[in-house]
């Protein structure tokens, strides 16, 4: 054992958590817990070695000890409790450790001196899970540990700057080993910022970067401004520069700039013939004037190894070709990593284009979740520069993605958008951002002019364009999303700009990253990001045409929906959904400018077009609500117009408003039977099956579909045929042939999946559970009613009334069946999905029947009291399991209550509204397990 020096002598242990700052971000609520656990592993190991914790500053602790042995001893029995313990949670924990031995003076408690800054330097240059010694410590401890070793592993430069002191290294068997090489103490020249902010989310485009350089000598770059391409830029010229650890690449590298890494910033030079003196400023060369800029400095730095960062080239591209293409011929050992919205145009160019940071996924809600996006992990980092005690919450998660999405991950606009938590919190900037332009203003400091405010980020990039492309631009914000090529031209093209300028000024936008181009789909299609939108949209507002282009675009949408209007029948609900559904933000924002007085009567012939597609993406409910205000102007519109209307209303009503939808269908009838074709083949069949529920239509309900039939046949239109057999095998049930109902209901099922309608197809199973079910067989009605419920959780849009009411109608059978536990569980989940005052009813008959079954007749008397009454005001028919339900619950109830109880408690069943229904049917499982109690 080493012989303990008395005095001002004294070891130390250092430590502090690799990546903690990432981690944080990352998994904010695991870091807690994570922390305490290695708090007391750090502890207990310096305590039992005689030391003692004299400070602790986040995760860093600072260890103080009588003797090197000591210290090294408690690294040891630290690094080994921490490579033991499980950090799943947090995906891993590495901590580095540094032991120095040394003068220092205590004082209240704390210590000073030399070998605290010692130890502080080389902790600096440790990996997680490495500990690091100063070579005078290693000497020390050589012979005090038999299966420990010290072997050197670097340099560690000390105050006078030509003096270094070799690094060693903690090897033991149990210890990770494989550590990259230590940073070289000797940074190479350059004129990098001393300062920058931590880089976030870019880990994998460092990388590539410097991939790159491997392979070219000229990288580009490219990006929209504001992107983050200046910081991508300094953060690998700094790793290179200052050698930065952690980076194998940036090693290789290094050897071939021992001349410099020289960031040249071009933004302020307005002439290209500038750019030779522009980098002989920034590299600290003087050039003569006695001959040509370029020349000169060509020749003193043809024998240089060195990196130039070229920032800024967009606005000198044609001399910035000239310069690169005369510097790479000429001087082979110098590389260059340019920044600009488009390549330079160099002989031997690499161009890597910055995208997006990613955003959270949509369903993200908690901090945990939200902050596994590069785009959130950077607001959060900015929001901690700009107030040390911010801590992103649960409750704030949403908004803060809500910020990023709107930002499209565009990085200067969400660090703007940071700044801004201080005065306004997160909800309070998430509200603020229709205003963006105002909003992200200001934030000057070091920031180039540029970059001081969103718009003069954008107006940067919008000014090295060409007037065609500016126009282009501009137009394009009259689209809510994504639009086709034929779509721009339709809206954009006039006497001002043609269609060939068109297709070349989409493709110049997508070059300058100003415009999207997505490649995924058979048709490509382009679409600007938000912030860049509403920034054209301004520019057109402010050139005069904002209402001229955007009614070219309703225009358009009517052009488009027509078209899946037409196609709607023929085409499977998979491709008509990939046709289109790109089209929906336009479609929607189309709606929502002709009605408010842009142009009504193409909003009611798109609103009618629109409704198949709202219907195969699960939008049932947003087709009827823009439908109903169609209906409202019908009086004013052509015949053709409001027939439309008032047909695809009655469709997007169906069962969920029978006797309104049976009325817009037969206001529509006349003008369809004037022009016989599939679509009174359509009507015909749907008036035929909605008046199968409706009181006082059943006859009709017969006649319209033997109508129907030789139009549906001589149609061949499989989806028409699966409609047509659904509603006669609900015919053959109402009269008792429930064996030839079933045979029919697998008859349409075929049909709807000969067709693709895998919509129809799901909701025909669950009539074929039904009629299973008025058919006596229970047990297979239950399993068919569970496939169904399996196969509409499977699908990308649930129609949540079809769950709903596939839910009730479970619940009605087990109840049934005695699952009273289970079905309850139905109804619980059912009821808010039913919510609507046109549909909760409908499985109400069953939910009496539950409440009888549970023995709490009272409540089965209100409950079929609210039935009765809906019955009357919607004017239906009850079918046959809710007449039979119906039926027995009423036995029950005589059988148990007066006549005058019976009433009583069917009038205040009768009063519900309809969330008191809702409430009274989610009830179920609570009510259940209070019965059973």
């Amino acid at each position: 054992m080493s012989e303990h020096v008395p005095g001002p002598q004294f070891a130390f242990l250092f430590t502090d958590i690799e990546a903690s700052s990432v981690k944080w971000l990352r998994y904010t609520g695991s870091m807690h817990s994570a922390l305490e656990r290695h708090d007391a592993i750090l502890r207990s190991s310096i305590e039992e070695n005689d030391g003692r914790v004299f400070k602790t500053t986040g995760d860093a602790f600072f260890g103080a000890f009588p003797d090197a042995r000591t210290a090294l001893a408690a690294a040891l029995k630290a690094q080994r409790g921490i490579g033991a313990a499980d950090w799943e949670d947090v995906d891993g924990l590495a901590v580095r450790m540094a032991v120095h031995h040394g003068p220092a003076s205590e004082r209240d408690g704390d210590y000073f001196g030399p070998a605290l800054n010692r130890c502080a330097r080389l902790l600096a240059l440790a990996y997680g899970e490495q500990i690091l010694l100063d070579q005078s410590t290693a000497r020390t401890l050589e012979h005090e540990f038999d299966d420990v070793a010290f072997p050197q592993v670097g340099l560690n430069p000390l105050d006078d700057p030509n003096v270094e002191e070799a690094v060693h290294q903690v090897v033991a068997a149990d210890l990770r080993q494989d550590f990259p090489p230590l940073p070289d103490p000797r940074a190479v020249p350059n004129n990098l910022p001393q300062s920058l902010p931590s880089i976030v989310g870019r880990e994998r485009e460092v990388d590539a970067i410097q991939a790159a350089l491997e392979r070219s000598r000229w990288v580009t770059l490219t990006g929209i401004g504001g992107i983050g391409k200046t910081r991508l830029a300094l953060e690998v010229a700094a790793v290179l520069g200052n050698a930065r650890r952690g980076r194998e690449t940036a090693k290789s590298l290094r050897k071939k700039m021992k001349d410099g890494v020289w960031l040249v910033e071009l933004a302020s030079t307005t002439d290209g013939k500038l750019i030779p003196a522009a980098v002989a400023g920034a590299m600290d060369i003087e050039l003569s004037g006695a001959r040509p800029p370029l020349a000169e400095l060509i020749d003193r730095l043809k024998a240089r190894s060195a990196l130039l960062l070229l920032d800024n080239c967009e606005h000198l591209l044609g001399a910035a070709a000239q310069f690169g293409d005369a510097l790479m011929a000429a001087c082979p050992r110098i590389m260059v990593l340019a920044t600009s919205q488009d390549f330079v145009g160099v002989a031997e160019e690499i161009a890597i284009r910055i995208s997006e940071l990613s955003l959270p996924d949509e369903t993200a809600t908690t901090a945990e979740a939200v902050q596994r996006s590069s785009a959130v992990q950077l607001f959060v980092a900015r929001a901690i520069s700009a107030d040390p005690e911010f801590e992103l919450t649960d409750r704030d998660a949403p908004a803060a993605a809500r910020i990023c999405r709107a930002l499209d991950g565009i990085a200067l606009a969400i660090e703007m958008a940071a700044a801004r938590v201080p005065m306004f919190g997160v909800t309070g900037v998430a509200n603020r951002l229709d205003d963006r332009f105002r909003e992200l203003a200001g934030g000057g400091g070091d920031r180039p002019k540029r970059h001081q405010t969103l718009r003069a980020a954008i107006d940067w990039s919008h000014d090295l364009l060409t007037k065609r492309d500016r126009l282009v631009l501009r137009r394009a914000g009259a689209f809510a999303g994504s639009f086709s090529l034929d779509d721009a031209i339709a809206v954009i093209a006039d006497d001002d700009v043609e269609e060939v300028d068109v297709i070349h000024a989409l493709a110049e936008l997508v070059r300058r990253s100003l415009m999207v181009r997505d490649r995924s789909r058979i048709e490509p299609r382009y679409r600007l990001l938000q912030t860049v939108l509403a920034y054209a949209r301004d520019k057109l507002d402010g050139a005069g045409e904002l209402g001229d282009v955007e009614h070219r675009q309703l225009l358009r949408v009517g052009v488009v929906v027509e078209e899946a209007y037409s196609r709607a029948l023929d085409l499977p609900d998979a491709v008509l959904r990939e046709s289109y559904e790109a089209d929906l933000p336009n479609i929607r924002a189309a709606l929502d400018r002709g009605f408010a007085g842009a142009d009504i009567p193409a909003a009611m012939q798109i609103a009618g077009a629109a409704q198949p597609l709202f219907a195969s993406m699960g939008l049932l409910a947003e087709a009827r609500e823009r439908l109903d205000l169609a209906a409202s102007h019908t009086a004013d519109a052509d015949s053709a117009t409001a027939a439309r209307v008032c047909f695809s209303l009655g469709l997007a009503l169906g069962f969920s408003h029978p006797a309104r939808a049976c009325e817009m269908l037969e206001k529509a009838e006349p003008f369809y039977r004037s022009r016989v074709g599939t679509e009174l083949a359509q009507l015909l069949v749907m008036d035929g099956r909605l008046s199968q529920v409706v009181a006082g239509r059943e006859a009709r309900s017969r006649t319209l579909l033997e109508e129907a039939r030789p139009l549906v046949e001589s149609s061949g239109v499989k989806r028409l045929l699966g409609h047509f057999y659904r509603g006669m095998g609900n015919q053959l049930m109402a009269d008792g042939d429930t064996a030839e109902a079933v045979a029919m209901m697998r008859r349409s099922q075929q049909a709807f999946e000969d067709a693709g309608a895998d919509g129809a197809a799901t909701t025909v199973s669950t009539s074929l559970g039904y009629v299973l079910w008025a058919s006596g067989d229970l047990d297979a009605a239950i399993g068919q009613c569970r496939e169904v419920l399996a196969s509409l959780r499977a699908q990308p849009f649930i129609d949540s009334t079809v769950l709903g009411f596939v839910l009730g109608n479970l619940g009605g059978m087990l109840t049934e069946r005695g699952d009273l536990e289970d079905a309850a569980s139905s109804f619980s989940e059912a009821a808010p999905l039913l919510r609507d005052p046109w549909q909760i009813w409908v499985v109400f008959d069953h939910v009496a029947r539950f409440y009888a079954a549970a023995g709490l007749l009272e409540d089965a008397a209100r409950a079929s009291g609210f039935t009765d009454r809906s019955y009357r005001e919607h004017a239906a028919a009850r079918q046959p399991n809710e007449a039979r339900v119906h039926r027995s619950v009423a036995e029950l109830l005589d059988a148990a209550f007066a006549p005058e109880t019976i009433a009583r408690f069917k009038a205040e069943g009768a009063g519900m509204s309809t969330d008191d229904a809702v409430a009274l049917a989610a009830a179920t499982a609570s009510v259940l397990t209070t019965s059973q109690s």
